[in-house]
């Protein structure tokens, strides 16, 4: 609910004549029980004249007597007197206290201060449009000056398109096992997700439900994808024998907020008829740069690349999730899920090779762990996938309004903080030309604040710091 008010001197302080906008946040069960219908419903009360200081300050007198009369009996029946022994218990004089407490406040107060808060509220809402449910919240907004924005999903709509892939220069490896980056991004796309068919036929695209970015990776790659199977194949035979033909997801692991990474294992067969066995892994570009380079990586021209394209893409305002391969055919992960080994082109009946992937599947559950895939630090670089994250239609007529209402702005989230900064810069939030970041550390070990470069370990100085530094605007 959005409603114009017009300008509160105890509440806000604008710059400007342009009302502030009001937005009604905290809905949810309180909805469900009508009360915001009921808020809607009350007529105003009629409490006569608003009062005065003077009459405050007689009130506050009042009630400042009476807890003195009350103090004074309280503690006249619980500290005994060595001339005048008292043989009532503890427990009862305790009760007394009491008494006399709820006695001493206004009967009428409690019931005041209802109708007060409920008075303003109808005010809000016969001259204003506000509809105000929960009567402290009109307090709480005064003291307010502030607003923490999440970035995706709220900034930025729910839907994100992956709209290009983007891999290594060609001076770099172009291949991974035999096959080029373009179609082993694509079969990530179609082997690596967690996406829940709707439909128990095979449908299409549209029928599945799940992270969003896997439902555009999947559509964007082109494969089709059973269900019924957990396989998908390429639209087109491949031309040669090296390409994968088909592929079946043996286990997946779904996005992890903490890890910022999804993971699956997957069953190759290729064009000429011979299985492989892959990971496949998907991530955050800052969290996957610890799997793809070590502190003592000779590669150093492709991890500048790494870097580079980061930026590039991140001031271009995508969000850009890595991808990575291994080629787990012959490791200890194959050999305890196919015990017998992989398939082989002897092993072409269906039943045959269906008992193989069932089986397969069952050791995944029980012995597989995302640590086994994901922690691994032989992943080989396969490129980025470039996702577009469009604004919300009113995300920048919002922080405009915040803004003008003098409300300090600003977004926290845990993505990448080059397409952060692109993204606030596009929704109207601006930090300043040395903005402040507080990221995880390269060895994921602590957090620490960066500046132009500059980093410092989290602690309570450096905070204060920092707060001051912001204040100066410097």
């Amino acid at each position: 609910l959005r409603a114009t008010l017009p300008p509160l001197p105890c509440f806000i302080s604008s710059k400007v004549s342009v009302p502030p906008i009001f937005l009604a946040l905290r809905t949810g069960s309180y909805s469900s029980r009508g009360e915001i219908l009921q808020s809607l419903l009350k007529t105003r009360l009629n409490l006569g004249a608003i009062s005065n200081r003077g009459v405050e300050w007689d009130s506050i007198r009042l009630i400042a007597v009476l807890a003195v009369f009350a103090f004074g009996a309280c503690a006249y029946l619980l500290i005994d007197s060595t001339s005048n022994a008292r043989d009532d218990s503890i427990f009862k004089r305790i009760v007394q206290c009491t008494r006399i407490a709820v006695a001493s406040v206004p009967s009428d107060l409690p019931a005041s201060l209802s109708a007060s808060a409920r008075e303003c509220a109808s005010i809000l809402r016969d001259e204003s449009d506000a509809i105000c449910s929960v009567s402290g919240s009109l307090v709480e907004s005064s003291m307010v000056n502030m607003v923490v924005f999440d970035k995706t999903g709220t900034l930025t709509a729910d839907t994100q398109q992956l709209i290009s892939t983007v891999h290594p220069p060609s001076s770099e490896k172009e291949f991974f096992d035999g096959v080029p980056f373009e179609t082993v991004s694509k079969v990530i796309f179609a082997g690596g997700h967690s996406l829940v068919s709707m439909s128990s036929k095979k449908g299409s695209k549209s029928d599945f439900v799940g992270d969003p970015l896997d439902a555009s990776a999947l559509s964007y790659s082109g494969w089709n994808y059973s269900p019924q199977d957990k396989s998908a194949t390429p639209p087109e035979k491949p031309v040669k024998k090296e390409y994968p033909a088909k592929i079946w997801q043996i286990k997946s692991f779904p996005f992890n907020s903490d890890k910022k990474m999804s993971s699956a294992v997957v069953l190759i067969k290729k064009q000429d008829g011979k299985y492989r066995l892959w990971a496949v892994v998907k991530g955050s570009s800052d969290v996957m740069r610890r799997q793809f380079f070590q502190n003592d990586d000779p590669d150093q021209q492709l991890r500048h690349w790494y870097e580079d394209k980061i930026k590039t893409l991140g001031k271009s305002g995508y969000r850009s999730i890595a991808l990575g391969t291994v080629d787990i055919t012959y490791s200890k992960i194959a050999k305890m899920l196919f015990p017998a080994g992989l398939p082989d082109d002897h092993d072409t009946q269906d039943n045959a090779l269906q008992g193989y992937i069932k089986i397969a599947r069952g050791y995944a559950v029980r012995l597989i762990h995302r640590d086994d895939i994901e922690q691994t630090s032989s992943l080989c670089l396969n490129g980025f996938a470039c996702f577009e994250t469009p604004m919300r239609a009113g995300t920048r007529r919002v922080i405009q309004e915040l803004k003008n209402a003098n409300f300090n702005v600003c977004v926290l989230t845990g993505d990448e903080i080059t397409t952060s900064l692109a993204l606030a810069a596009k929704a109207g939030v601006t930090f300043g030309n040395n903005p402040y970041f507080l990221k995880v550390s390269p060895s994921g070990s602590m957090l620490e604040w960066e500046i132009n470069g500059m980093k410092m370990p989290f602690t309570l100085d450096a905070a204060l710091k920092i707060h001051q530094a912001i204040e100066r605007n410097d």
